[in-house]
């Protein structure tokens, strides 16, 4: 996403019970350093933009205005993602093609089918990341 090792950014807890408030508070400054959180706060609702997470039940929110420039980081999502369909139909092309398969070898078609399920997992994870963009 193009963010700096160093930025920090505040942490919102959303309506966290009183065992995870308190927890926030005693252990803010570790949470501080390995989260690289500026500050952790707690609302009712999240905030507009932000990303949120579900850990054990309480919900957390990490505002990404200025810190992640979501119209860049879409299209680099779809380029990532027209990337992957493309070697997708490549691999597929290949396994389709008769002829190439009865000439390869078995080591070169289970390469190529290693291949095809890498570029798949990849795509659905590329696709659901881009679908979580969405929702911000």
């Amino acid at each position: 996403m193009g963010v700096a090792p160093s930025t920090q950014t505040l942490l919102i807890l959303v309506a966290p019970s009183e065992r995870t408030g308190r927890s926030a508070r005693a252990w803010s400054d570790s949470i501080g350093r390995l989260a690289r959180v500026s500050a952790i706060e707690t609302a009712v609702a999240p905030p507009p933009g932000a990303l949120l997470l579900v850990v054990r039940g309480e919900t957390v929110a990490l505002p990404l205005a200025g810190v992640v420039d979501l119209k860049a980081e879409k299209a680099r999502l779809d380029r990532e993602i027209a990337k992957e369909k493309l070697e997708i139909a490549k691999v597929e092309s290949k396994l389709g093609n008769d002829d190439f398969v009865a000439r390869a070898p078995e080591d070169i078609i289970a390469e190529h089918q290693d291949r095809l399920e890498t570029f798949q997992a990849r795509l659905v994870k590329l696709t659901g990341a881009r679908e979580r963009l969405e929702c911000i």
